[in-house]
Parts: C-alpha cells; structure tokens; sequence
C-alpha cells in the first residue's frame, strides 16, 4: 500500500527534513573510509607482530583518498511558507538514498508497512535562470552543487506564482519571485477563498526598497493582479487581517489563479493623490509617480576603493530626503548624474578631512542618483543591460507587460567599467557575455509567452554611433562624447526583439492542442485559433530569417497541412528540420525534445484528451505519445507560433471511451 502524505503534513516535512543531515553523513562516512565500516562488520583475526628487526621501518599506510562530496541546499516548500535545509551529500549518492533510509517518513506518519513514494507524492524540482520550473529526480546520482526544491504534489498542483514588483526609477520592476500555496476564506472569494501572503513575506521582499514592516498597521501598499484580470487593474479591496499571533495577512487572488502580481504602492493612504481601496489600473500615471522608488548608486570608476569602502544601492521614494556618506582618496573625485539622462547634477558635498568622506544631502528625491568615482583616466563604461531597452512588441505586447528573465551581461554584470591608460590611443571594443537576452510576459492573459532580443552592437551616448564589438576605435574620436568631468564615455547595449529591417517578432512560442485537434491548413488561409484549446507556452526559441516574410507585421500563413483532412506526418518533419534547413529563407535556433514538451505538459497540471478521453498524467510522455507539430505561422499580436498535437505510439496506448466500445486514437 502506498501511503499518501497530506497536505497538512507536509508542513512537519520541513523539521522532519533535518534528520536528513544524519543520514547524509552517514552515507558519507562509510564511502570515506570502506576499510574502517568492513573492519566493524566482520571479526577481523589479529595480525602477529613481526619478527623483531632493528633495521626494519615500519611502513606507513596509504592514505585513503577522499571522496569529492556536494553541498545540497533543499527548499522545503509548505502551506506555511519556505523552510531550507543544507546538507552535504558524497558524489553518486543520491537523494533518493536518503529517503529510502526512512528518515523522512515520520513526516507523512505511515502505518506500520506503509511507505510513502516520494517520487510520485512529492515535486522535485529545480530553478532555471527563468525562475522556471525543472523536474528533479532524486534518484540520479549528485555531481555538482545543488539549489533543489520539494512539495507536495497535491498543493503544487493549488500553488500560484507570485511576481512581486517595484516602481524602481518609474517602471514597474520584478524584484522577487515565489510559489505561493497558502490560502484562507478569511477574505471570502468565489473559488473557496484566497491565497494570502504574510507580513514577514513581503518584508523579506520589500525590506531593501524601503518598505517598514516594524511600522506596517494594515495599509493597503500591496494591491494585486491575478491571472484573471484582463484589464490591467489593480485590487486593493479587500483589507489585511491580523491572525491569531498579531501578525498580518494580506490578501492575493481567488484558489485557482496560476499566478499573481503584487504592486508595491507606499503612498496609497489616504490624502494621498493616488488613494484606492477598490481597483486602479498600474499603468495610471498618478500611482505610479506616486509608488516611485528612485535608485541612488555608487559607482568607482577610479578603481580605488573596494566593494567594502562604498554604499550599497538603495531604493528611496519619490519626494523624499537622502543623506549619502563616500570616502575620499588622493588623485579621486565625486561626480553626481542621473543615469537615465545622462546629465551631470549640481550637487555640492560637505568634505570631512579627519574622517576622509564626502557626504551629500538631497533634500528631495526626484530622480535616480548615480554618485560617480573617477580619475584622470579615460573610462569605456559598458551598460549591458536590457531593462532600459525594452520596446513595445505590439499593441498588446507593450513594454509595461514585459519582464526581463535572461539579462544582458559583460564581463559577469549588468555594467562593467574599462579603464585606459592617459597614453591611450586606440581602444578595442569588448563583446557581451551573451548576445541573446528574453522577457517574459507577466499578464493575466501572458501564457508563459517569452520573447527573445538580440544584440545588435554599442550604442555611444549621446549621438547615434553604433559600435560593433571587435572593432578598433580612436579615444580621440569620442572626445566630444566624454563626460568632462568623469572622464567617461557610455556604450549603451542595443537589442532588438524584431529582424532586421522589419517590425516582425523573431520568437516562435511552441503550444499543444488540449483536445489534439489539427486546427490549422493551407486551404482555410490564416486563421487565429481561441488560446482555451491550447496549452500555456511549452518553450521558446529565435526565427533566423523572418524578414523573409516582409518588412510589415501582418498575419501569415507559413506551414501547415495542404488541406484539412491532411496528415501532419510530412509538416512535422519539416518544422523539426528548420534547424538546419531553411524553408522560404528562415531557420529555428533550436527544437525542443518530444520529452522537455511533456515535461512541460505534466508540470503545467494541463488536461489533454484525445477523441474527448482525459489522458492520464503518468502517459504523458514520449514512451506513449510522440508530438505531432503542425503549423509555423505568424500573428502579428504575438510573433511565430507552432501548434502541435499528441499521438499515441501504436500499441502504447488503448483509451477506452465511457462506452463498451474501445479503441486506440487515431493517428494524425
């Protein structure tokens, strides 16, 4: 009999879970040295001394070599939050290992015989640079360090992903990110009740954007957005309760939202000028101004202070007073500008010479504030980042909707700073660390729709030069483009989510049929199909060559069946071959794997049936179905698509219908 663990505890999973660094360091132990566990499970005979010899050296024994071990830090994700355990584990033990130890089964509180399937019963998982979800199984073998995550399937099934957003420097901004289980009917709601988060949540979060939790009585500061609404509003109409223990909940979505935003707004109170207690839009420019945190920087460019001598960023709100301390050094000077616009501040610092610092006061914060260290050296400043160059994708896909899940980087950051020698001359243009960055679109009705942009070359500041990495420049020649007083020239990374030349969208989205119905063909021309038949997007990757299709964005047509009872068999194989041949001028990066689609599928919680029969979760895979991919084509609200459909493997798969007669799905 399988045993399965319940919901509510889970929650001792995560003390039970301690027990495991026992476990682990048994297991380590006995890989470490085998010789000592074989001597403590066998009687060993005594060895007899040697005969006596003076000129004899005893002989020392080999050192037993050790084991390469990894540390495991394990996410203990509960109805009550997050607990973390960090364990080492010696390389080829596994998980799995340890649990099949029985250390973990006080936890689900199993009857004598039971025993409780932690692949099947639990999530495991990992995070990839998205933030998204990656199955983890726990019996392969540990070979590297590991960040994993474990829930109980039932409520990772219920959970709601939570982006938590800040207005940093007047955009709406994702600082963090969450699974969020937790619900109550405290705040009523029409599914059952909500999700809630609580005080200490959202102070972990909003704590270094200057959020007070130590004076926090209820405001309405967290509004939300489900993945119900449509219209980019905003709620804060319902009022955090304080629980048993004197803490406060605060509200989020109805049970059964896949996701949920909460907008960080300090000023909504009332008499402020942007106060709401039902629902606003967080695009009104009054809330936003108002909710507007500005960032204040310090940047060396002189090379000499450590990390340790400067400030770290902080967020201040709009309007109000900042007093900012910075050390002095012979030879270094303080310059202050607004690096949005680029323009140099009038801001005058008091100087203390026993202490060596420089303090500014700014009585009033009306911009972002970046206090700037430099020398006599020319400075190549290279700004890789994409959130400043974000555009709108389309008129739905506007930039407000966009979130940044891969960055642009040079030289491991966001900025990096390269210092020329007085003498300098010539100068040659440095590479980013990726020329492919990607967002991710966080509306109610985003799908897990992602977008990539591509780098296209540095832009100096303030003129429209374009400079391609690799190329050789005079210093001379970007004289009139250096701060005077900083001694800085700014290259500005330029992306593009478009092809070259046209305003077409180079991202294709792959979805899945819920109900695996071509519904796509030749002979119909375009049609756009209702997002409720199909999956969320299941991956992403770049179109080489869409300016094949023109320079303007209209809806096309690319490659489908020829009529609408035709097979899907010969357009799946030339969709799958677009990564190394090109159909009307255009390639595909990538091609997901038939099992990263059903990875994908299974995580989603979607219900695929075929011929109206739901199939099974634990089918979902490629020993049973293959993907059938069907139609490439274009929207001009959203980029390249790919549609496919499952099909059953012969002889894999029977689904019986609710009626006497069964049979196998047909095969596309």
């Amino acid at each position: 009999m399988r045993r399965r663990v319940t919901a509510g505890r889970l929650g001792k999973l995560g003390l039970t879970l301690f027990a495991l660094a026992g476990v682990f360091f048994s297991l380590f132990a006995s890989v470490l040295d085998p010789v000592v566990s074989a001597a403590l499970d066998e009687d060993v005979p005594a060895v007899e001394e040697a005969a006596a010899d003076e000129t004899s050296v005893p002989e020392e024994p080999e050192p037993v070599p050790e084991e390469a071990a990894y540390p495991v830090r394990i996410h203990v994700v509960t109805g009550d939050g997050e607990e973390l355990l960090e364990v080492t584990v010696p390389e080829g033990s596994s998980v799995a290992a340890a649990l099949d130890g029985g250390v973990l089964l006080a936890a689900a509180e199993p009857d004598a015989g039971d025993a409780v399937d932690w692949a099947a019963d639990y999530d495991w998982y990992t995070l990839d640079e998205a933030g998204e979800k990656v199955p983890y199984d726990i019996s392969a073998a540990v070979t590297a360090e590991l960040e994993l995550y474990v829930q109980d399937a039932a409520r990772a099934a219920d959970a709601t992903t939570v982006l938590f957003y800040a207005a940093i420097d007047g955009t709406w901004t994702v600082v963090a990110q969450k699974s969020v289980s937790r619900t109550t009917t405290v705040f009523g709601g029409w599914n059952g009740g909500r999700y809630y988060l609580t005080l200490e949540e959202l102070a972990e979060v909003y704590g270094p954007y200057s959020f007070d939790a130590g004076s926090y009585q209820g405001q309405r500061f967290f509004p939300h957005l489900d993945s119900a609404e449509r219209e980019q509003r905003v709620w804060a109409d319902v009022t955090p309760r304080i629980d048993a223990d004197d803490g406060y909940w605060i509200p989020l979505g109805t049970i059964g939202c896949a996701s949920n935003s909460v907008y960080y707004t300090p000023e909504n109170t009332e008499g402020s000028a942007s106060y709401f207690t039902e629902f606003k839009k967080y695009t009104d420019p009054q809330l936003l101004a108002d909710s507007t945190l500005y960032t204040v920087e310090v940047k060396d460019h002189s090379g000499a202070f450590s990390a340790a001598d400067l400030p770290e960023t902080r967020y201040v709100p709009n309007g109000q007073p900042f007093t900012i301390v910075l050390p002095l050094a012979e030879g270094v000077h303080w310059a202050v500008a607004d690096p949005l616009t680029g323009e140099t501040l009038d801001l005058t610092g008091v100087e203390d010479a026993e202490s060596q610092t420089l303090t500014y006061t700014v009585p009033a914060a009306s911009h972002p504030y970046r206090f700037s260290a430099h020398s006599d050296q020319k400075v190549i400043v290279y700004e890789a980042g994409l959130s400043g160059a974000l555009v709108d994708l389309s008129n739905e896909l506007v930039v407000g909707t966009q979130s940044v899940i891969v960055d642009g980087m040079v030289r491991g950051g966001l900025t990096y700073s390269d210092r020329c020698t007085p003498q300098q001359q010539s100068y040659t243009v440095l590479s980013p660390d990726n020329d492919r960055a990607a967002i991710k679109l966080v509306t109610g009705n985003a799908h897990n729709r992602r977008f990539i942009y591509r780098f296209t070359g540095w832009r100096v500041s303030g003129s429209d030069i374009v400079l391609r990495p690799g190329r050789v420049i005079n210093l001379d020649t970007l004289g009139p483009y250096m701060d005077p007083i900083t001694h800085e020239i700014t290259l500005n990374a330029v992306w593009t989510p478009f092809a070259d030349g046209t305003s077409r969208i180079e991202t294709v989205n792959f979805f899945v049929s819920l109900n695996c119905e071509i519904a796509d063909n030749m002979s119909n021309g375009f049609a756009s199909q209702p997002q409720n038949n199909f999956t969320s997007s299941l991956a992403y990757t770049r179109v080489r060559g869409a300016e094949s299709l023109g320079s303007g964005h209209d809806d096309a047509m690319v490659i489908a069946p020829p009529e609408e009872n035709s097979t899907a068999y010969e357009v799946d194989g030339e969709l799958r071959s677009l990564t190394t041949t090109s159909y009307r001028g255009m390639t595909l990066e990538t091609f997901p794997s038939d099992e990263t689609i059903f990875e994908a599928i299974r995580n989603g919680g979607y219900t695929i049936k075929i011929e109206g029969v739901t199939v099974d979760k634990q089918y979902l895979t490629s020993e049973h179905f293959t993907i059938r991919w069907y139609v490439l084509k274009y929207e001009h609200s959203d980029g390249f698509h790919i549609d496919g459909v499952l099909v059953a493997k012969e002889g894999r798969l029977v689904v019986k219908k609710p009626s006497p007669a069964t049979k196998k799905p047909s095969r596309r």
